[in-house]
């Protein structure tokens, strides 16, 4: 299907396994505010922070470290030390719970239907009824109204994204034109850098914090420089928004970089590393992944590979429940495949879709262009094959390829490319800023943290 999967569905999509963010912003405490009551109702020793008026406790903490360790696993992921995980996760945990709570001052509810479709939707992306899906995370040892308490959360920040972030974000053509224009290296003899870094920001402008920060980051430049893993080092420590890609910022032409970034590298090689350098953000820790001229590689191509599809559609209806949908599908995918009847045909006979005039042809797609548990059947599928039947958001399908091949990006795909990232780029840019000023905002007792540092303290001296 055309019609892209919407982005509350992409979210949720993900809570089965907790996301890592790098540590955006620094614990403030205010000693004027007194422990709020939600935290004198819970034993003291179980909470680990107090958001506002709500506490995070051990038991919580412990299991979104259990769901970022299994992510980590999965995606091969080497795990950073436990105290490093726990001290991310919390911090993740924190500013998400600075966050529902604006939200729910700004008049942002999410009612229970809309959980329940959302658990439903992850279930289906899964294989899984309702009740299977709760019988899996049983199973796996999680809590269930916990886990709908998450998503109701993830729901929230998502609109509070969308409304005050993603909403206010704009893409001019002459952005695109830039863009589009950089990547083909029009601009003779351009140069672009591929760099990592490590930021670390002072937890105020005090001098004894800036102080610290710029100590803390020597330190990290010391590890990395004697041979500790520089992306481990920036997913465990830094604050920029690229550290859950191991501070990697991607290929950019050094217009699009900072003054300051190009001038620090400009007489490193390929894997090696500067000496913290100072920003307005913070203290910065740098490595140069590469060099190469403008235009050599990208993300706008002239071409790529797309597939030519065309499917058959059935909906879930009151009628046609979802057993119903598969069998009909699997009885018109039988006499394709017999050639008792062309897909053409019965695309036209009994497809839902729009495209059931044209004998279910969407024409040809690229990556992206589909939902994804339609273009994950369509990629593994080879020309003339006939897919088993399928579940998407839509309903029922089958699908079939009739043509692959490398071919030329239309100009307005091209833009349309060119667009999307520049957006995305924007709105992961402003949201970072936008969440750590709520989260500055609102009072935070990081207890983790304080028992970390009251641990590292030198004992007094014996008189």
């Amino acid at each position: 299907m055309t019609a892209p999967l919407s982005a509350l569905l992409a979210v949720v999509a993900t809570l089965s396994a907790a996301l890592l963010v790098p540590v955006q912003a620094q614990t403030q405490v205010s000693t004027q505010i007194s422990t709020p009551p939600a935290a004198q109702r819970v034993a003291a020793d179980s909470i680990v922070a107090v958001v506002g008026t709500e506490v995070i406790t051990r038991r919580e903490l412990s299991q979104r470290v259990r769901n970022a360790e299994l992510q980590l696993q999965q995606q091969g992921t080497a795990l950073p030390a436990r105290d490093l995980l726990e001290r991310q996760v919390l911090e993740r945990a924190i500013t998400d719970r600075s966050i529902v709570q604006w939200a729910r001052e700004n008049g942002i509810r999410v009612d229970d239907g809309t959980v329940d479709t959302a658990f439903a939707n992850i279930a289906r992306q899964n294989g899984l009824s309702v009740e299977g899906f709760r019988q899996r995370l049983e199973r796996e040892g999680m809590d269930v109204p916990r886990f709908r308490r998450d998503l109701r959360e993830e729901i929230t920040i998502f609109r509070a994204r969308e409304r005050e972030v993603d909403s206010k974000i704009n893409v001019s053509e002459a952005e695109v034109d830039a863009f589009l224009a950089q990547e083909s290296g029009a601009a003779a003899g351009e140069t672009e850098l591929n760099l990592a870094q490590i930021l670390i920001r002072p937890k105020s402008e005090a001098a004894a914090d800036i102080a610290a920060a710029r100590e803390r980051a020597q330190a990290l430049f010391e590890q990395a420089r004697g041979g500790a893993d520089f992306a481990q080092l920036a997913r465990a420590n830094s604050a920029g928004a690229e550290a859950d890609k191991g501070g990697e910022m991607g290929w950019r032409t050094t217009d699009r970089i900072p003054e300051l970034f190009t001038k620090t590298v400009a007489g490193l090689r390929a894997g090696e590393l500067s000496a913290p350098v100072q920003s307005g953000a913070g203290f910065h820790v740098l490595k140069l992944l590469g060099r190469r001229a403008a235009g050599s590689g990208g993300s706008a191509n002239a071409e790529a590979v797309q597939t030519k599809v065309r499917h058959i559609l059935l909906r879930v209806t009151p009628e046609v429940n979802e057993t119903e949908a598969q069998r009909r599908l699997s009885a018109i995918r039988d006499r394709i495949v017999n050639k008792q009847a062309t897909f053409e045909e019965l695309a036209k006979t009994f497809s839902a879709d729009g495209s059931a005039a044209q004998g279910g042809d969407l024409g040809w797609a690229m990556s992206g262009d589909m939902v994804p548990e339609f273009e994950s059947v369509m990629n593994q599928s080879r020309p003339g094959e006939v897919s088993q039947p399928f579940r998407s958001q839509f309903g029922w399908h089958i699908l079939e390829v009739t043509d692959r091949a490398k071919r030329a990006i239309p100009v307005e795909k091209q833009r349309q490319l060119a667009r999307n990232l520049l957006r995305d780029r924007k709105v992961e840019e402003q949201y970072v800023d936008w969440a750590r000023l709520v989260r500055d905002r609102t009072y935070v007792e990081n207890r983790l943290e304080a028992a970390a540092a009251t641990a590292a303290a030198p004992a007094p001296a014996a008189r």
